[in-house]
C-alpha cells in the first residue's frame, strides 16, 4: 500500500505550529490531486509525518486501530475505530498520529462529490464500509464495478454528532497557548494563579473565557485532555490499571469513572465491544435534510 511521503517519529499529542501564538495552522501550498481522472475516490495511507496543509479534495480521516487527531478551524477532532473525520476541500488541518500506528485517508473529488455540510465534521465509520474501502484498492476491479462501489461508499457517510473528546482551541492567542501547553503534557501541574499572571489576566477572567471560548473548565478540559493520551495505551491492550497510573490517577476505578463520565462508557467497552459491532457513536445520528447524505455532479464515461 502506498504511504504519503517519508515517515519521521514526533509524539503525536503534541500539536505543530509555527510558534505557541499562531492563531490558526499554517499550512503548506495545495499538493496535487490525490484522485484519479474519472474516478470519485481514492484511499491512502497516512504518512505520520505529514505537515499542515490545504488539499484541493475532500478527505475522511479514518482509523483502523489505534486512535489520532485532526486539527481544523479551532477544533481538535478525534478519530477512533467506527469513527471518522470528514474535512472539507481547501480547509487547513493537521494530523496528529504516532509513528508505527496505521490509519487512512479517503479523498474525494470535490467537482464530482457534494456534501450537505460546509465545515469539519465527525462521521460514522462502521466496518461495512471500511471493508468496501479496503475492497476498493484492488486495482484489477473493472471500472464500472469500481465507481459503483465507491458511489455505495460515498452514500455511507453520515454525520455523527461531536464527542466529548473533540476539544476546542480558544480563539485567544494566550488562551490559545495555555490549551496548547495543556494539552501537550496533561499531567504537569498548572497552578491556575501562575498560569493567570503569565498571561496578564486575572484567575476570574481566565476561567471566565476559557470556559466561554471551549465550552469547559480549564480542569474539565485538562482531564478530557488525559483521557485522550491514555486511548493509544488502551488500542496496543496496555492493561487498564498501567495506563490509570500512566495518567496520573491513583485508582483504575478512578480513572474509568473519569473516563465513563468523558465518554459514556468504559475503557474496556471503548476497543471491545462485548458484540463485536463498532463502538457506539459519540451521539445521536445528524441525517442530512434529503435522504442521501451526498450528491454526486455529473461526469462522463
Amino acid at each position: 500500500m502506498e504511504v504519503l511521503g517519508e515517515a519521521e517519529a514526533f509524539e503525536w499529542k503534541i500539536p505543530r505550529y509555527a510558534d505557541d501564538f499562531a492563531p490558526t495552522i499554517v499550512p503548506e501550498p495545495h499538493t496535487g490531486q490525490l484522485v484519479p481522472a474519472r474516478y470519485l475516490l481514492t484511499t491512502k495511507r497516512i504518512d505520520p509525518a505529514i505537515t499542515a496543509r490545504l488539499y484541493p479534495e475532500h478527505r475522511l480521516y479514518w482509523a483502523e486501530h489505534a486512535p489520532f487527531a485532526v486539527e481544523a478551524a479551532h477544533d481538535v477532532w478525534h478519530v477512533r475505530p467506527g469513527r471518522a473525520v470528514w474535512v472539507p476541500a481547501d480547509q487547513p488541518h493537521d494530523v496528529f498520529l504516532r509513528p508505527h500506528d496505521v490509519a487512512n485517508v479517503t479523498a474525494f473529488d470535490a467537482r464530482l462529490v457534494r456534501v450537505p455540510w460546509a465545515s469539519t465534521t465527525a462521521t460514522l465509520m462502521p466496518r461495512p464500509q471500511r471493508a468496501l474501502l479496503e475492497w476498493g484498492r484492488d486495482n484489477g476491479m473493472a471500472r464500472s464495478s469500481r465507481l459503483r462501489l465507491q458511489r455505495t461508499v460515498i452514500d455511507l457517510v453520515l454525520p455523527t454528532s461531536r464527542s466529548r473528546l473533540d476539544l476546542r482551541i480558544p480563539r485567544d492567542l494566550r488562551l490559545a497557548r495555555l490549551a496548547r501547553s495543556i494539552a501537550a503534557d496533561p499531567l504537569r501541574a498548572h497552578s491556575l494563579t501562575e498560569d493567570a499572571a503569565r498571561l496578564g489576566l486575572s484567575k476570574r477572567t481566565l476561567t471566565r473565557r476559557f470556559r466561554e471560548e471551549t465550552g469547559e473548565s480549564i480542569g474539565r478540559w485538562r482531564a478530557l485532555a488525559c483521557i485522550r493520551t491514555a486511548l493509544p495505551l488502551l488500542a496496543d491492550d496496555v492493561p487498564v490499571w498501567m495506563v490509570a497510573i500512566e495518567c496520573g490517577y491513583s485508582t483504575p476505578s478512578a480513572f474509568a469513572a473519569a473516563f465513563r463520565r468523558g465518554l459514556g462508557i468504559s475503557p474496556r467497552e471503548l476497543f471491545s465491544p462485548a458484540d463485536g459491532t463498532d463502538s457506539p457513536p459519540a451521539g445521536p445520528l445528524v441525517r442530512p435534510s434529503f435522504g442521501s447524505a451526498v450528491e454526486f455532479a455529473t461526469y462522463e464515461d
